[in-house]
């Protein structure tokens, strides 16, 4: 892993995270789900956040090392708050990506005293319809270590077609050696996203809301996109959105202006 990443420890667990940029503001990345630790990419990471990073001070947070057998994502929420609490974060915005914005809802019900504003890419408050045997095969293939059909799959469904092909030879050779290790903690996420529903918890959110997605999403669906902006605005909260009419569910890695989009409703 990159010599940028720092651990931070806790009485209950230990933490990766890789911490960059410059300002008086926080900013926290939740990445999604990946069978690799996003970290491993962290000097691709600063690169990709370089417009924020001149702005914030940036946290990219990976989830605990040695995850239990079961691991909710408001477990995981919770963690993230603890890890940055001893950091010594105490305000912060959140910009989470996928599973990432799942526990940056959590965060910011659970605690609105620390959270500015949210992000939310590609996320959704639960997981239903067409979603539910996605997530079921993942964590199926995971529990097998059935590396070609979980990988295969992985960027089938995350990356628009174009980009998608061009990148899969190279994935798959990268994740080709995933550990056991590795595949029990995509396995636990798969499942944290089965088991989490937090739509009757929203209206506990009051701070700004950003919610980011494409049209073509083929994890969450655009229904569950708008879902998310449908019930915050029943419960008197008025989030911005904005859904892209091509890219993938990883909108948030393909759309050029999707760093500029976070920027603009960070500063204003």
């Amino acid at each position: 892993m990159s010599g940028l990443v720092q651990t931070v420890k806790t009485e209950a667990f230990e933490m990766d995270y890789v911490h960059f940029g410059s300002g008086s503001r926080v900013l926290v990345v939740l990445p999604g789900m990946s069978l690799k630790s996003v970290l491993s990419w962290a000097e691709a990471i600063l690169v990709s956040y370089k417009l924020l990073a001149e702005h914030f001070q940036v946290y990219l947070m990976d989830r605990r090392r040695k995850f239990p057998d079961y691991y909710s994502v408001e477990d995981m929420a919770r963690d993230t708050v603890a890890a940055l609490q001893a950091l010594g974060v105490t305000k912060a915005s959140f910009f989470g990506a996928s599973q990432g914005g799942m526990m940056a809802q959590v965060i910011a019900a659970e605690h609105p005293e620390m959270t500015e504003k949210i992000i939310l890419g590609s996320s959704a408050c639960r997981t239903i319809g067409r979603s539910i045997p996605l997530f079921e095969n993942w964590e199926k293939w995971s529990l097998a270590a059935d590396l070609d059909s979980l990988v295969s799959n992985y960027i089938d469904v995350i990356y628009s077609p174009e980009l998608g092909q061009k990148i899969k030879p190279t994935l798959v050779k990268l994740n080709a050696d995933a550990t056991p290790e590795e595949l029990f903690r995509f396995a636990v996420m798969a499942r944290a996203c089965l088991n989490f529903d937090y739509a009757a918890d929203l209206p506990k959110i009051k701070c700004p809301v950003l919610v980011l997605g494409s049209r073509l999403d083929k994890v969450f669906y655009e229904s569950s996109i708008l879902e998310v902006a449908e019930r915050l605005k029943a419960a008197g909260n008025t989030p911005e959105v904005y859904l892209y009419e091509k890219y993938g569910h990883a909108c948030y890695d393909e759309a050029p202006d999707y760093r500029a989009r976070m920027l603009d409703f960070l500063e204003h």
